[in-house]
């Protein structure tokens, strides 16, 4: 198989896993999807099509490229409402953080993030969340798809 060819087929799955109908499967499968479950999705979707896109400008990836891509899908479990920082683990653990409308949102086991507070700190950063304000916190668990 020519260099061309693997282009051409690695650039349609990637167009392929960012269309819409495989995003409509993907949503079908979850069920009570709450405000957050929407955004989260959302957001899915978002990086499928950021990363098809820059693929596509580039005019697809090289053969170097395609033995170190992974991809990859995070499932994320069911929030529930924690009161302490001790309840949580960096490892196992992703957070949420609310504050009015606000909410942030950090997966667990991120390279580079080693404790609790420094996992609700990101997240509290990335909801825009001042450090002294109030807040509340979930957990959730992640299945992580290889």
């Amino acid at each position: 198989m020519d260099q061309h060819t693997l282009e051409l087929i690695v650039t349609e799955i990637f167009t392929m896993l960012g269309s819409s109908g495989l995003w409509a499967f993907v949503q079908s499968k979850t069920t009570h999807k709450s405000a957050l479950e929407k955004m989260i999705l959302g957001l899915g979707h978002a990086e499928i099509f950021r990363v098809t896109e820059k693929y596509i400008h580039r005019e697809g990836i090289t053969a170097d490229e395609l033995e170190d891509l992974e991809i990859s899908v995070d499932i994320l479990g069911e929030p529930e409402p924690i009161v302490s920082e001790s309840e949580l683990d960096v490892k196992k653990y992703g957070v949420i953080v609310r504050s009015g409308y606000r909410c942030g949102l950090l997966l667990p086991n991120l390279e580079g993030v080693t404790s609790v507070k420094q996992q609700i700190s990101i997240a509290k950063q990335k909801a825009g969340i001042c450090p002294r304000q109030k807040y509340s916190m979930e957990r959730f668990e992640v299945v992580r798809h290889v």
